[in-house]
């Protein structure tokens, strides 16, 4: 039982680093695309 835990556990932790990732990402095309915006 704790074996699994642990597998789940180590899954969540992987899908929410990779969610950061592209959210980090997300968030630099966006700053990105308003600076664009404004310095025109």
């Amino acid at each position: 039982m704790k074996i699994r835990t642990i597998a789940v556990v180590d899954v969540i932790t992987q899908y929410l680093m990779l969610f950061g990732l592209l959210l980090s990402e997300i968030k630099k095309a966006f700053y990105s695309f308003i600076l664009d915006r404004l310095s025109m």
